[in-house]
């Protein structure tokens, strides 16, 4: 079923797993998925929860201060005071040891029963509209359909009827696919599609302009042209779609600003592009390490500060597309150089210790004699 979702749609799903380890919840109800289709930004979901004024925010405002949501929380802390373990002791001391964060390991939370089961409703929904693929509306729609679960009690206590959300959301989803064929439609999808051809951290900035200048815009559009109905004049259609040109225009302008020229030229010269290679292979390199070496037998402690200094390495690279693209490409080359190899220098480190590690956990495995030969 999942080779099905859109982007979007797996998007919803990975935000509604990082709100519910953020509001420390142990797995994934229908609430975080309702949240992670606020939080997305861009799909038909969003745009019709951001009409019917229940956005993010307030969704998460409501699940962090319900009855429900608290006791949906992990308490670890309690299941091992009851052997006798106090957890804030080990966590100190594990910390003085090995660094802050020590205990933190990255897992995947399960979806609650009821969350699976809107997943494959929404899969239901989308069959029934005649649509191929499963996206942001077709889990909406499935949310609309719930009468258990915290989803519901959340929009009810915000004031969204669940007929008059899924009436929106199916006017929506019509009115968005008239609209497809309209030329400043084409013209976005054109800009949608070159995006992910783009140099990385042109990529980054690219949709970062595109969700702030054009989406939103389309999101208006889709909406007016949807409460227009049959009844809209072909004015006031064509005003509303030519909006959304207006918006692609500007996100064209932007693009090819002399800032993002000088960008493209900085991040295109021979050294910043072997840099980047060298440290994209780099941290890919020592991702897979992590990962095949994370295993209850392997040090704890190693795998611990390989993984820190992925994710500052990660960090750090966005912090320095960053700073190259505030100020106008004027980054020195040498400058930008020296911080990707840096990165580099610190990843092959990391990469080195863990590979040291397993050489060392090898070494001392005690491996079964070879059988003496008998004399004949």
């Amino acid at each position: 079923m999942f080779e099905r979702f859109t982007d979007r749609a797996r998007r919803v799903l990975l935000l509604a797993q990082e709100e519910a380890k953020g509001l420390g919840h142990d797995s994934i109800g229908t609430e975080h998925l309702l949240l992670g289709l606020a939080a997305e930004g861009e799909g038909v979901a969003y745009v019709v929860l951001d009409t019917l004024e229940a956005p993010a925010d307030a969704i998460r405002r409501r699940l962090a201060s319900s009855e429900e949501g608290q006791e949906r929380r992990a308490d670890p802390a309690a299941a091992l005071a009851a052997v006798g373990i106090d957890l804030e002791q080990v966590r100190r001391e594990v910390e003085a040891i090995f660094g802050e964060g020590a205990l933190q390991l990255a897992r995947a939370l399960p979806f609650t029963p009821l969350a699976k089961k809107t997943l494959e409703m929404a899969s239901h929904q989308a069959v029934a509209l005649g649509h191929n693929y499963i996206g942001t509306e077709h889990l909406l729609l499935a949310v609309a359909e719930l009468t258990d679960g915290l989803a519901p009690v959340i929009l009810a206590g915000l004031g969204v009827d669940r007929t008059e959300l899924r009436e929106t959301t199916l006017g929506v989803v019509r009115w968005a696919g008239e609209l497809a064929a309209e030329p400043a439609y084409a013209e976005l999808a054109s800009l949608e599609r070159a995006i992910p051809t783009l140099p990385e951290p042109f990529r980054v900035h690219a949709r970062r302009i595109m969700s702030e200048v054009v989406y939103p815009a389309r999101a208006q559009a889709i909406l007016r042209v949807s409460r227009l109905g049959e009844t809209g004049s072909p004015q006031a259609i064509a005003a509303a779609v030519a909006t959304v040109g207006s918006a692609v225009e500007e996100a064209k302008g932007q693009l090819a600003g002399a800032g993002m020229s000088a960008f493209l030229d900085r991040v295109r010269s021979p050294l910043v592009v072997a840099a980047r290679t060298a440290l994209d292979r780099q941290l890919m390199n020592l991702g897979g390490l992590i990962t095949v070496t994370n295993v209850p037998s392997f040090s704890a402690e190693l795998l611990g500060s390989a993984t820190r200094t992925l994710r500052a390495a990660e960090t750090r690279r966005e912090e320095l597309w960053d700073r190259l693209w505030e100020s106008g490409g004027d980054l020195p080359e040498d400058e930008l150089v020296l911080g990707l190899l840096g990165m580099i220098a610190q990843a092959a480190q990391a990469a080195l210790s863990v590979l040291g590690g397993v050489t060392r956990e090898l070494s001392s495995m005690e491996l079964p004699a070879a059988p003496l030969a008998s004399s004949a």
